[in-house]
């Protein structure tokens, strides 16, 4: 049986979206790559801004800005203990 020119023409085509998906899927796992990476430096991030919150809250508390009480209640809160 003969194909002819067509039968090469539609495996071409099949081959080229073959090869763009593949890029595409290539590209898409780069992406997360760099995405995820992201929200660890983020979360580095998080945790600095918790650090300096601290420090703030320790100052403010040593010149006698705010209680004990209010110490305590506003350092549970920055920390995330549940008690």
């Amino acid at each position: 049986m003969y194909y002819g020119m067509h039968y090469f023409i539609g495996i071409f085509w099949f081959m080229f979206v073959i090869k763009l998906l593949v890029i595409g899927l290539l590209v898409y796992v780069i992406y997360r790559f760099f995405k995820r990476s992201d929200l660890k430096s983020d979360f580095r991030t998080h945790v600095l801004e918790r650090d300096r919150s601290l420090a703030i809250l320790k100052e403010r508390f040593a010149r006698g800005e705010i209680t004990e009480e209010e110490y305590s209640r506003m350092k549970e809160l920055l920390m995330g203990d549940k008690k």
